[in-house]
């Protein structure tokens, strides 16, 4: 594919995921986590598999591990995103997801032994400083008291943020070993959907209490929601992603993810009208330089690199 195409396609996959995090946040107040996830992955899998029939009757065994490995890091993630929205803002969970940018290279040195250079480790320290303002609108505290006051929903989407990188990382790895990115991508999904699945069956008694199952009475905000994420940030966004790493690498692709932070506070502000005060705005500035700053950097490998 060519890297402008390529370049175009992970754009607008981002722009999509900026736009899913108000969203998801507003539907799943509607009709609960779990039958929302459900759902999502559930036509994800349908549209693929009626597209490239191939791709699931014939998928070799090799094939079909590396997706459900993907699979399991892709359902954590968002997992994990999904419950912090219920407890933070739209706002603030786009831009602690964004720290996954300055997060990859390090878990990139960590999981593979990749290079890791003295810019990238001043990049996360200074997402880490963002972090703090943009989780600590009230004022000064020290660490010790920002971690035990923090928004639930914030570590929530810390988590999601570290998982993301991790994501990032295997994709790149995996995608380059693999030659049917289509496939790679549909068995994701579907080793995602057992993972939720499971989890699903080993929570029953909180799962299936809420009537958010009955898809029937769905409002249609939650539909148009659901199919949205579905068919756009899911089938399509994240195939783009596996397609795109392929050729760009790791860290360019997480330089283009970086959008979706502003993207999501303006799709919150216009949509939800959520406003940040100004030590949320410098966090969520800094986060988002951190995002960006120049690869010709301070390019020093670390020692043992």
């Amino acid at each position: 594919m060519p890297t402008r195409l390529t370049t175009l396609g992970l754009f607008l996959a981002t722009f999509a995921w900026g736009a899913s995090f108000f969203l998801i946040k507003k539907a799943t107040a509607l009709v609960g986590v779990w039958p929302y996830l459900a759902v999502r992955f559930g036509i994800s899998i349908v549209v693929l598999a009626m597209i490239f029939p191939e791709k699931l009757m014939r998928a070799p065994r090799a094939l079909i591990a590396r997706g459900f490995l993907l699979g399991l890091i892709l359902f954590l993630c968002v997992w994990t995103q999904t419950q912090g929205l219920q407890a933070t803002t739209a706002t603030r969970s786009g831009f602690i997801t964004a720290l996954y940018v300055p997060f990859t290279p390090l878990l990139g040195w960590l999981l593979f032994r990749n290079p890791v250079y003295m810019r990238q480790v001043l990049a996360t320290l200074l997402a880490v400083l963002g972090l703090y303002f943009l989780t600590n609108p009230v004022g000064p505290s020290s660490l010790i008291s920002w971690w035990t006051d923090v928004n639930p929903g914030d570590l929530w989407t810390l988590a999601c943020a570290i998982l993301a990188a991790v994501h990032i990382v295997l994709t790149e790895r995996l995608s380059r070993e693999e030659a049917d990115s289509v496939g790679l991508g549909m068995w994701q999904f579907i080793g995602c959907a057992f993972f939720l699945g499971v989890s699903i069956l080993m929570h029953q008694d909180k799962v299936f209490s809420p009537a958010g199952w009955n898809f029937m009475s769905w409002p249609t905000f939650a539909i148009f929601s659901v199919g949205f994420n579905a068919v756009v940030c899911t089938a399509f966004a994240f195939i783009m992603q596996i397609i795109a790493q392929k050729h760009m690498g790791a860290l360019k692709a997480a330089l283009i993810f970086a959008l979706e932070a502003p993207f999501s506070s303006g799709f919150a502000f216009a949509f939800l009208g959520e406003t940040m005060v100004l030590r949320e705005m410098i966090g969520a500035l800094i986060v988002f330089l951190t995002s960006i700053i120049p690869e010709a950097w301070l390019k020093e490998p670390l020692e043992g690199t």
